[in-house]
């Protein structure tokens, strides 16, 4: 079963929001595909759990709203400081809105904690029901326990 991670997604108002910030962020890795990378001072220890099929789930105003799968890990220094760099599918996944408060850097997230794909195989123009909802709607109908 594979272990995911859990991080918060500053100043980002939504999935949409995210993915056009990343972006201007995008490189190749040494396979030639495109990546986001993301970096932490912190390393996972359980890297090889995380590979087996894992991912990084966003938390986005207070909830968990997406998901990047996990392709590497790459170690390096900046301005003296040793980082990790955690390698991305730039594809974000959309998933059912979990509560999940903040924190600072990530967390890893079990499997069997992890949301759901919304609408899994469909890009997001094609969402349909509550996926298709504005997620500040969704978010209330979620406080209010409709849904």
């Amino acid at each position: 079963m594979p272990l995911h991670l859990l991080k918060v997604a500053v100043g980002a108002p939504s999935a949409d929001a995210l993915a056009a910030r990343q972006k201007a962020w995008y490189v190749k890795d040494s396979q030639e595909r495109t990546v986001f990378r993301v970096r932490t001072r912190q390393t996972p220890k359980r890297q090889a759990e995380l590979l087996e099929g894992g991912s990084l789930y966003w938390i986005i105003k207070g909830f968990i709203t997406a998901r990047q799968d996990i392709w590497a890990f790459e170690e390096t220094i900046m301005d003296g400081r040793k980082y990790m760099l955690i390698h991305l599918n730039p594809d974000i996944v959309r998933t059912q809105l979990t509560p999940r408060g903040p924190h600072q850097g990530w967390r890893y997230l079990k499997a069997d904690a992890a949301p759901q794909d919304v609408a899994a195989g469909q890009s997001p123009d094609a969402l349909t029901g509550v996926a298709a909802m504005p997620l500040s709607l969704q978010r209330r109908l979620r406080d209010l326990a409709l849904i």
